[in-house]
């Protein structure tokens, strides 16, 4: 019953991974509003969502069902080292939508020499490359890729400074830049909502209904942006680091929801950009 509840469970976030990706693919590719900065990032977001969702979910699910790693140990390599590829890339991209909003509201003057088409295809092409390189390494002998039974996936193992060094170099560093730059966001909208002011009597409480909605309206895009992230990675960074230092064994339970909640950021990553980010709800 447990296993056919994962994939279950596994599948409908599936669903909702290809489904999602591959609509903010087409938006992009077909608006005019998107052909930026920002749409270059978001359709790698996606890209990268809907080749793990296309790839490797499906081996997942199936290996969910069945218990047991089915495929020979080449497959498992192979299969560790996209998993570790594409999550980084995909953490990686949130952080330069992040880096790239900032930037469009502290610099909304000189955005679009600061951001241009050409720098972001470089970013989004070094992202690639500097997740495959952090994936290689298992490969090379630090760590090693292994089944994980209750994860259902091939995951770098045994090698607790690999590990370290895989959080420091993606996750970590994308949560950092990510809470930076979304305080400041933050900050100066709602600055700026408050500077709003009227020079026509019996309107100013109209203004200040007004600069109400705009700052609850910014904290909850903020919040929500960062609180999802937040949700869907630190639970298992932190259960992971809590089995190497504390020697603390967990319920298969824990590990399988933990891990599922990465797959579940994949998936929502399409449903959060395409809610709160407006010229993307407009060409949609």
């Amino acid at each position: 019953v447990y296993l056919i509840l994962q994939a279950t469970i596994l599948s409908i976030i599936t669903l909702f991974m290809i489904v999602g990706n591959f609509i903010v693919i087409v938006v992009v590719n077909r608006s005019e509003q998107l052909q930026n900065a920002t749409g270059i990032f978001m359709a790698n977001l996606a890209v990268t969502d809907l080749t793990l969702g296309v790839i490797l979910m499906p081996i997942t699910i199936a290996s969910s069902i069945l218990g047991r790693w089915i495929f020979s140990d080449i497959m498992c390599k192979f299969c560790g080292f996209l998993n570790v590829m594409l999550c980084s890339t995909s953490a990686l991209t949130v952080m330069l939508l992040s880096i790239d909003r900032f930037i469009a509201i502290s610099r909304p003057m000189q955005y679009i020499k600061i951001m241009s088409k050409k720098r972001a295809l470089v970013l989004s092409t070094y992202m690639w490359i500097h997740s495959a390189i952090v994936s290689t390494f298992p490969l090379l002998g630090w760590a090693k890729y292994e089944y994980v039974e209750a994860e259902a996936v091939c995951f770098a193992i045994e090698s607790v400074s690999y590990f370290n060094f895989l959080c420091a170099s993606t996750v970590f560093l994308a949560i950092f830049l990510i809470i930076i730059t979304h305080i400041y966001i933050l900050k100066v909208a709602i600055k700026q909502s408050q500077q709003i002011v009227t020079l026509t009597p019996g309107f100013e409480d109209v203004t200040r209904e007004t600069m109400r909605q705009m700052n609850r309206k910014t904290a909850k895009t903020v919040l929500i942006i960062v609180g999802v992230y937040l949700a869907c990675w630190i639970p298992y960074i932190s259960l992971t680091y809590v089995q190497i230092y504390a020697n603390y064994v967990p319920p298969p339970i824990a590990i399988t929801i933990t891990s599922g909640l990465i797959f579940v950021n994949s998936a929502s990553n399409p449903i959060i950009y395409g809610t709160f980010h407006r010229r993307f709800r407009n060409a949609f």
